[in-house]
């Protein structure tokens, strides 16, 4: 993605932190576990947004970090979880001390960061034997009803986020010589929504955000009139695979000075 349109779309997040907070999923505990670990360490949540990795992580008795570029979602986050540690931070410029974490995690966020400037500063901070852990929720489209969800989404997608996030992403780990042979696992969730939860959860896009007011009102129309073709008396369940990546550090070159 170029900087402009990287800075533009993201952007958007901070005008819709509260809608965003509120719909978007989780991750499942069996996921963050396989990506951080077992015993208690130092995580830096990158890129955490209104704090999803960081609830789950923090439950799991993790030391956690959440750095996010936006004050809002950082704002979010800290009403909705007060025991974690917020920093406004990008990920192409981290003000910790080199060596502070055991784990950098990075959930649905990794694809907005500039790879060529992140990875030296994710490499300073990590401690040695140190990890690199990244996730994606994906939206399970073996479902039929997921599947139409996906191909309205993709209609109103601007083509520098169309694609396979996760792979682009994990070849900029790889191609960077920073990190060990990458290991990858899956995990299934599932989010229970009512009519207002999904349209909340698509109005939360940074892509439907930056649509006009016509074309967003066509958009949730169309999804609406999905959800009440495909509503149970209970709504209706939303199927993700979790796709996690980890990677531990290869070297650890420290900045001098």
């Amino acid at each position: 993605m170029d900087p402009a349109t990287r800075q533009q779309l993201a952007a958007n997040f901070g005008r819709e932190a509260g809608r965003y907070a509120a719909h978007r999923p989780t991750y499942p505990s069996a996921a963050v576990e396989w990506m951080v670990g077992t015993q208690p360490c130092d995580v830096l949540d990158l890129g955490a947004g209104a704090g999803a990795l960081t609830a789950v992580a923090l439950a799991a008795g993790h030391r956690v970090v959440a750095a996010d570029p936006s004050a809002a979602m950082l704002r979010e986050l800290t009403v909705a979880l007060p025991a974690a540690c917020a920093v406004q931070s990008a990920a192409e410029a981290l003000p910790f001390q080199p060596a502070s974490v055991d784990v950098v995690a990075v959930a649905t966020a990794f694809h907005w960061f500039d790879p060529d400037r992140a990875l030296p500063e994710i490499v300073q901070v990590l401690r040695d034997q140190g990890r690199l852990a990244l996730t994606w929720t994906t939206r399970d489209e073996r479902v039929e009803w997921v599947r139409r969800l996906g191909e309205l989404l993709r209609a109103v997608q601007p083509a520098a986020l169309k694609g396979d996030w996760g792979t682009g992403s994990v070849a900029s780990v790889e191609r960077s010589g920073l990190f060990q042979p990458v290991e990858y696992a899956e995990f299934e969730v599932t989010q229970r929504v009512d009519r207002g939860g999904l349209l909340g959860l698509v109005a939360s896009r940074s892509y439907v955000m930056a649509l006009d007011d016509g074309e967003r009102r066509r958009l949730l129309a169309e999804v609406g009139a999905l959800y009440d073709e495909t509503v149970t008396q209970n709504g209706v369940s939303l199927p993700y695979r979790a796709q996690c990546w980890r990677a531990e550090l290869a070297t650890a070159p420290r900045r001098s000075g």
